[in-house]
């Protein structure tokens, strides 16, 4: 189950998620973290998912939020997912920061979310999305034992020519926007 909340969000509608959550799902994502306010950030953004994590049967067995704080350790596995970077500078920002911050993430036994890859076709704006730029993020991120999401869509990758340069799929999405990721248990499977 995805949500985007505001802190405003958490308390109103605590029960309400977690009813939605309860018809089935069994891994949650907090999003929309940076809304929650006032400081001091490291508690107000834990406690804050553990309003709505404590209502949750069955536990979640994973649980991430785009941010994750000193308080958060004892429910999420991982946080602080990337944002989308170009194709011309992945691999540089990769370097400068969720491979930086992995190391970090290491010591209160928990991993980071190497990001939201997303799909450039090639053009006049763009040197677009090769493979060896997605190759390097996944090394990496396998490396630090660190998962990673392809955000595209199907027809952002079978672009007409007039189009080609423009982002395929989901891959403007700013910081804080809705990104849909929702598991749920079916015969024995999780399905996206």
């Amino acid at each position: 189950m995805f949500i985007l909340i505001s802190e405003q969000v958490y308390k109103r509608d605590r029960r309400k998620i977690a009813n939605i959550y309860d018809a089935g799902f069994q891994f949650i994502y907090f999003d929309g973290s940076e809304g929650v306010n006032p400081p001091p950030f490291g508690i107000n953004v834990g406690l804050a998912q553990y309003r709505v994590f404590k209502r949750l049967e069955p536990q979640p067995l994973f649980a991430e939020g785009a941010a994750k704080s000193h308080f958060s350790w004892h429910m999420l596995s991982g946080g602080n997912a990337f944002d989308i970077f170009r194709p011309e500078v992945l691999k540089e920002e990769t370097r400068k920061w969720p491979a930086e911050e992995a190391s970090r993430m290491r010591h209160d036994f928990t991993r980071i979310n190497f990001g939201w890859l997303g799909y450039w076709a090639p053009g006049e704006a763009t040197i677009g999305t090769q493979p060896d730029m997605l190759e390097y993020v996944t090394s990496i991120a396998a490396a630090w034992d660190c998962p990673h999401f392809y955000s595209f869509q199907p027809r952002g990758i079978c672009r007409s020519s007039k189009n080609r340069g423009q982002p395929g799929g989901n891959s403007e999405m700013g910081r804080g926007q809705s990104r849909a990721l929702a598991y749920r248990r079916t015969e024995n499977s999780y399905r996206m």
